[in-house]
């Protein structure tokens, strides 16, 4: 699972709406920062760091009277297996700091749910806050970079692995065995390792794991985001050894 839930109050919001959300006045320990100015420090910063991934699609929600703002960034890469995520939420309630998380895989939700398999920072709205959230920002990003360009060596990697139909078959049962699957999960990776769709035909070990996250649709909601990092992370330790770095 990554990107935007709203079910608990909040409502899609545009651009325009994002720019009328009401910014309370700020006072000597309280600085408020709008909501769209966030988003366009963000997006000028992406374009700064990261100039071959484009934005691919936003999304945006507020709730409580356009008071809590929560947002996703999707980033698409010439690798057409791989994108980037950003996720930000602040308020003007003072319920909420800003905050920021950037990987390959983020949820954002209004249950207060805001996750990340990279990096996740926030910060008050105090005194400073302009200089401290562009800095954050700033570093985010470039955090982000960095968790990319890892994720792609390994997706590289993966890919280059060639794996016999009876190796996927086994190493299925590693997985199940060593709980990284569940009984439901292991039955579903394992028709997707039998029958792949043409675009994962190729034995290896990149269309290995393309098996095992179908799967994990098959799971709890709540934990999917949480699934997704730790199957990606017993994939790379046991393929360690073959040569998936």
């Amino acid at each position: 699972m990554k990107g935007l839930m709203l079910h608990c109050g909040a409502k899609p919001a545009d651009l325009v709406q994002l720019q009328e959300a009401p910014t309370p006045e700020p006072t000597r320990s309280y600085c408020p920062i709008p909501f769209h100015e966030i988003r366009e420090m963000l997006l000028d910063e992406i374009a700064l760091q990261l100039p071959e991934h484009e934005v691919a699609s936003e999304a945006h929600g507020l709730s409580r009277g356009a008071k809590r703002w929560f947002g996703t960034v999707q980033l698409r890469h010439e690798h057409p297996a791989m994108g980037l995520n950003i996720g930000a939420r602040s308020s003007h309630d003072q319920s909420l700091p800003v905050a920021l998380a950037a990987g390959a895989w983020v949820f954002v939700c209004d249950n207060m749910m805001f996750e990340s398999d990279g990096v996740m920072v926030k910060r008050k709205h105090t005194t400073h806050a302009y200089e401290d959230v562009r800095a954050m920002i700033k570093a985010t990003v470039s955090s982000a970079q960095a968790r990319f360009d890892q994720i792609e060596r390994q997706v590289e990697a993966m890919q280059r692995l060639e794996l016999s139909e009876g190796m996927g078959y086994m190493m299925l049962g590693l997985a199940y065995g060593q709980r990284a699957l569940s009984t439901r999960q292991m039955t579903v990776a394992t028709e997707e390792w039998q029958s792949p769709p043409e675009h994962f035909a190729e034995r290896n070990a990149w269309n290995w794991y393309n098996a095992v996250t179908e799967s994990l649709k098959h799971g709890e909601a709540g934990n999917m985001l949480k699934a997704h990092v730790q199957a990606h992370e017993w994939t790379v330790r046991n393929f360690d050894a073959l040569g998936v770095r």
